[in-house]
């Protein structure tokens, strides 16, 4: 659990900064994972949350469809814990039904 707290603000400066979609979704998953783990959660993680579903958005906007899937996979992971969080992008997540 410490080395998970450690690594959010590494990965959210990365998930700013880079523009590679692959390590975008690494480092959103990583954070997801560790925010699971520590159930007690991070006082500031609402900050970290709102990033990766922003983020998150990008991947399912795109048209590459496996982007999209791994976008809405992770977005599935936040709806579990955040739902309201979620709630934000109701219609392309309803878009990506059709």
């Amino acid at each position: 659990p410490r080395l998970g707290k450690k690594l959010i603000e590494p990965l959210t400066n990365l998930i700013h900064s880079t523009s590679a979609m692959s390590l975008l979704y690494e480092c959103i998953n990583t954070i997801l994972a560790v925010l699971v783990s520590i159930s007690s959660g991070l006082p500031n993680h609402n900050a970290s949350i709102q990033l990766c579903v922003q983020k998150l958005r990008i991947l399912i906007e795109d048209s590459d469809q496996n982007l999209k899937y791994l976008g809405l996979l992770a977005m599935s992971k936040i709806l579990q814990t955040h739902p309201k969080s979620v709630q934000a992008h109701n219609d392309l997540i309803m878009q990506c039904l059709d």
